[in-house]
């Protein structure tokens, strides 16, 4: 990766991590998590995940708009260099780039909310593994044990 798109990852996750910003994302999620329903992705969600998203999304946005001002940056250069750094898949440690592709698909937002309810101790799975619940026979959409299941049939 260049210099210069590593120095701006690098200005971009140092935005990201201050108090200001992890603070209002920490407000967010504790406020909100309790009111989004993690279902299959591939199943029809909530239209309050939805809701949640699109506050997520502007909460991202404003964020990101002083960061753009503060750097002289349009919106197309800030993405293009998030583009270009996901491309080298050089960057699993940068959290902005988390932050900001949860703000533009919502299947990583629902990723991103499942971790913080986990942080929080409300979205744990049962036998411990991570990612969002599954439904299977024995479990309903939301992981929980399905109590109108026969275990008996089940074998």
């Amino acid at each position: 990766m260049d210099p210069s798109t590593m120095e701006f990852l690098d200005k971009l996750e140092l935005f990201f991590s201050n108090p200001e910003f992890t603070t209002a994302l920490h407000e967010f999620f504790t406020k909100n998590i309790s009111d989004i329903e993690f279902k299959p992705i591939e199943e029809e969600q909530p239209l309050k995940n939805h809701d949640l998203y699109a506050q997520y999304t502007e909460l991202v946005e404003k964020q990101l708009e002083a960061f753009m001002s503060e750097e002289g940056l349009s919106t197309q250069e800030v993405y293009g260099a998030c583009q270009k750094a996901l491309s080298y898949g050089e960057t699993p440690w940068l959290m902005c780039l988390d932050y900001l592709l949860a703000s533009t698909e919502y299947e990583s937002f629902m990723e991103l909310a499942y971790d913080h309810a986990c942080m929080l101790g409300i979205g744990e799975a049962e036998d411990g593994e991570e990612g969002l619940p599954l439904e299977d026979e024995e479990h309903g959409a939301n992981g929980e044990p399905d109590e109108d299941v026969d275990k008996s049939v089940i074998t």
